[in-house]
């Protein structure tokens, strides 16, 4: 069985450097645990380290950290489904939403619960996921949202970097805030929370040119796995860890082989037609771990130096082991830094045994 070692200190120290940072600044981290499943003692160490309230995307995933005894504020920060809406009422503590209907089901809930939802509006600002669009859309619902008896709207947020790629910037964080004044306006009060976006927006932090409206970041990648920052934007945030999640993976087979397929080629099992470069004879190796543990191939950064990720089928992981400094044999046990695309597959594998390394 594969391992999984989870180094919950060294997360503890990622998510004290990401509150230090955004703390002189005036800005909380919600600290977003849904891709490692909101693993508990994750969540325990982010807490401890400083994060105000914590963010998950699935209801069973608040109901887990509830259950659990964590007592800062759970975020719902994935647009819920009409038909989960009995657990949303029931575990999370503040909703991300951009659907009037489903505030208005969750009012009908709430009346019977005898409980009052806070509400985050998420505005569109051109990544093109969640978010009302165009603005008017968001400010004509505010009115709607105040005849509500069991809903209030505690502030307004973004999203920006995941599916289309926007970069968080003066802007469209800029643009939130003015419309957040809009929405201040309709409702003659102050709103409490301006959430500016998740890991990505903390390089507006670092360059001290977020709007000082901006006191809330979602953040996830930056505490559990603090790569992007540094590998992907080249800004990174000092005294961080990137091998907090690390996955140790047993060789079954090695072999020379042709590095190129023999024979004409179609689709694979998953329908793709990967393409192969021919370097003629290379030492390869099998691991025992497959997409279905990790999902995507390329999240696996390999310890090993010489070792080169060519791809993996459903339970194999096909590594190049031709310029391996070590002598890689049958039985050897080899480890891999994860990236944030793998961590969800990774954490809820059933066929991963998690380990903690805890020091303190």
């Amino acid at each position: 069985m594969a391992k999984l070692y989870i180094d919950v200190d060294k997360i503890y120290n990622n998510a004290k450097r990401v509150v230090e940072i955004s703390k002189q600044q005036g800005i909380d981290i919600t600290g977003v645990v849904k891709q490692c499943d909101a693993n508990c003692k994750v969540a325990k160490a982010m807490v401890k380290a400083g994060c105000t309230s914590l963010a998950v995307s699935r209801t069973r995933q608040a109901k887990k950290l509830k259950n659990a005894g964590i007592d800062v504020p759970i975020w719902l920060i994935r647009v819920p489904a009409i038909s989960e809406l009995e657990e949303v009422v029931e575990y999370a503590d503040i909703v991300l939403i951009s659907e009037l209907k489903t505030i208005q089901e969750i009012n009908k809930l709430c009346i019977k619960k005898n409980k009052i939802m806070k509400l985050v509006l998420m505005l569109e600002i051109g990544d093109l996921r969640e978010g009302f669009y165009p603005d008017e859309e968001l400010i004509n619902s505010v009115k709607e949202i105040m005849q509500l008896s069991n809903v209030v709207i505690e502030g307004i947020g973004m999203n920006a970097s995941c599916y289309g790629s926007v970069i968080p910037s003066i802007e469209n964080t800029s643009k939130l805030v003015s419309v957040g004044k809009k929405v201040e306006s309709v409702l003659g009060r102050k709103l409490n929370i301006y959430s500016g976006g998740n890991t990505t927006s903390l390089i507006l932090v670092k360059d001290k040119t977020i709007p000082k409206e901006i006191n809330n970041l979602r953040v996830g990648e930056s505490i559990l796995l603090a790569r992007d920052l540094t590998y992907l934007w080249k800004k990174p945030i000092e005294n961080t860890y990137t091998d907090t999640f690390v996955l140790k993976a047993e060789v079954i087979e090695v072999k020379e082989k042709p590095s190129k397929p023999i024979g004409e080629t179609f689709y694979d099992a998953f329908g793709k037609q990967p393409n192969f470069e021919d370097e003629g004879i290379r030492k390869r190796a099998l691991v025992s771990v497959g997409k279905v543990d990790f999902l995507d191939d390329q999240g696996l950064i390999p310890k090993d130096k010489g070792i080169k990720v060519l791809g993996s089928s459903t339970d194999y992981l096909i590594l190049d082991i031709h310029t391996a400094e070590k002598d890689i044999k049958v039985g050897d046990w080899l480890e891999f830094e994860i990236t944030f695309a793998c961590m969800y597959s990774v954490s809820t594998s059933k066929d991963i045994k998690i380990i903690y390394k805890e020091r303190v």
